[in-house]
């Protein structure tokens, strides 16, 4: 939502090319890091549920809002 804020349309019916770039960028630096942007790979070697899965959630929605931030600064 916060690449939409930055890079979304402005009005309807208007192109927003930056924001493609954007999100693939978000995806492809998201998959490097991880691995994978696929939630049921990303918690497969956790129970569901149980506080070790929700300490590694946590972390990658902190980490995914890092990269957000740090590509909305840099341009």
């Amino acid at each position: 939502m916060a690449l939409g804020l930055k890079y979304g349309r402005k009005a309807p019916l208007i192109e927003t090319p930056g924001m493609f770039e954007a999100a693939k960028k978000l995806h492809d630096d998201f998959k490097k890091q991880f691995g994978s942007t696929c939630c049921r790979v990303l918690i497969k070697d956790f129970e569901f549920g149980n506080p070790e899965h929700l300490e590694h959630c946590i972390k990658l929605t902190g980490a995914v809002a890092e990269m957000v931030m740090k590509q909305i600064i840099e341009t």
